[in-house]
This record gives C-alpha cells, structure tokens and sequence, in this order.
C-alpha cells in the first residue's frame, strides 16, 4: 500500500509540484444519503417523474467514485492532510433558507413521495454515506447553498 501512495504522491508531484500537508485540504462536497441513496426522496422524486433517469448516476458513484474517494481520504489522512466534508441541507426545520430550485424539488418529492427530497440538517438524509464516514479529525461544513464558498467560512 505505502508504495501505491508514494506512486500515487509522485504523479501528483509532477503535475502541481510540491504537496504539503499542512498547507493542504481535501474538500468532500455533499456525499450525503439523501442526494446518493434510493431509499431516500431525491432519488425516489426523480424515479417516479422518469424512471431510471438516475440509475446511471447511483451505479457510478457506487461502482468508481466512492471507492476512489475512500483511497484518496485514506492516502490523505496517512499523509496529514485536512479533509472536509461539505454538507448541503436545511438550517431551518421548514426549508425556507433554500433556494427556490430546492423549495420546487422538496414540494415536488412531498407531493409524490411525502417527504422532502433536500431535509433539515438533523434528519438522517442530511449525514454523510456511512461508506465516506467522516472520521473524528476531520470537519464537517454545514451549507444551505450549493457552493461551498458561498453560504460557509471555508474561504
């Protein structure tokens, strides 16, 4: 494994220069249950509109990003590197700090499927994939807007 990461560490070097750790985050965005998973609003919303219209997504998130997505948090984590989780969820119980895209798809997916399809930040939708867990070194951002700059202090 130490070799793969040093492999790994030198085509990174070669392609942006020095890395260094201290000076250096990785930024997770959004890989929460009620974005990724079937069982939640989001996908069934979409699945009823347009059957299997995700299908593809779901399966490469699954199949390649996650498993990418885990080397590379490890590797990060075995070098010292900050990894961030982005977090894009409700601040207020009724959603009305999202944006009106958001206010439509979560009274679409309460129509169709009875729930919100982006919930409030206590609701289970709202945690990072149990396959992507956050450990307890790293940090947690909480959003109520799409980008990570906008509605946080990460800048």
């Amino acid at each position: 494994m130490e070799e793969k990461l040093n492999t790994i560490y030198k085509i990174v070097q070669g392609l942006i220069g020095d890395i260094i750790p201290a000076k250096t985050v990785l930024i997770i965005v959004d890989m929460q249950k009620c974005q990724l998973k079937k069982d939640y609003a989001a996908y069934k919303t979409f699945n009823k509109v347009a059957p299997g219209v995700l299908d593809y997504f779901v399966t490469e998130v699954e199949k390649n990003v996650i498993p990418n997505l885990q080397k590379l948090i490890n590797f990060c984590h075995e070098v010292g590197i900050t990894v961030i989780y982005t977090k894009y969820s409700s601040f207020m119980p009724d959603g009305s700090d999202l944006s009106k895209n958001l206010k439509i798809l979560n009274q679409t997916a309460k129509d169709l499927v009875g729930e919100v399809g982006f919930p409030h930040i206590s609701h289970p939708g709202s945690d990072i994939i149990d396959e992507l867990k956050p450990e307890d070194r790293d940090f947690i951002l909480q959003k109520n807007t799409s980008g990570a700059f906008i509605s946080t202090r990460l800048d």
